[in-house]
Formats: structure tokens, C-alpha cells, sequence
């Protein structure tokens, strides 16, 4: 009669694998923590930087589209947007837009309906408050 006692178990290499496979993500985890305290993390205040898209006519009025990225670490919340169509100087039209959530280093889009056209004028967008969430 043969004795089960001898036999060796071993670990099925699937097993090994999926080990691995949490070691690394735990790994890499615990590093971007680490990485987000040592940087100041989220108490970065946000930093929003506006870029424009040329308008595009929609039904009678004009769209001006932007993307918005937070270059800070934390989030801005209800953030609120102004543009102002302005030619030689002089301000034509304002209009105004809220981005629900900037996250921090993250980007939101959004637009912003003129009744004039804006091509020949001078397009300036600017942040103009946040709430902290």
C-alpha cells in the first residue's frame, strides 16, 4: 500500500500567476499613493486652463466649444465659465457656462452659445469661480 504522506502538492502555476498579478497591482497602488502625498496631492488648489474651439453655427446662434484641464491636484466643482466676444476693443456679447466637475488633473468640455458670429472678433474665455466638492 502506497503512503499519501510522500507526495508533494504543488501550486498550480495559474495560481502563481494571479499572486503575481495582485503583488504588482498592490505594488503599484501603494506607489501612486505614496507619489500623490509626497507631490501635495489633492491640496494643489485647482489650476484650470481654458482652450478654444472655432464656432460652429447651430440653428441661429453660434457655439464656441472648450476644453477645460485642471492642472491642479484638486477638484472644482461647479465651475463656472464666462466668455466675452470683444471687436477693437470693445465687449459685443458675454455669455456664460458651468462645468459640473473638473477633477484634479483631469479635463471637462463645454461650450458657449453667442447670438453673433465670432469669426472676425476676439474670443476671451476665462475661469471665473469654483466650489470644492
Amino acid at each position: 500500500m502506497k503512503s499519501n504522506s510522500s507526495a508533494v502538492a504543488r501550486t498550480p502555476i495559474l495560481e502563481w500567476i494571479a499572486a503575481v498579478t495582485g503583488l504588482v497591482v498592490l505594488l503599484f497602488l501603494l506607489g501612486a499613493i505614496g507619489f500623490d502625498a509626497l507631490q501635495g496631492g489633492s491640496r494643489v488648489p485647482p489650476d484650470i486652463r481654458l482652450d478654444t474651439h472655432p464656432a460652429v453655427k447651430v440653428g441661429d446662434r453660434y457655439l464656441v466649444t472648450f476644453d477645460a484641464s485642471n492642472r491642479g491636484g484638486a477638484t472644482a466643482a461647479a465651475l463656472e465659465i464666462e466668455g466675452q466676444l470683444t471687436d477693437h476693443g470693445q465687449v459685443i456679447e458675454t455669455s456664460s457656462s458651468t462645468i459640473d466637475y473638473v477633477p484634479g488633473h483631469g479635463a471637462a468640455q463645454g461650450g458657449l452659445y453667442f447670438e453673433h458670429n465670432p469669426r472676425g472678433m476676439t474670443v476671451t474665455v476665462r475661469p471665473l469661480g469654483y466650489q470644492a466638492p
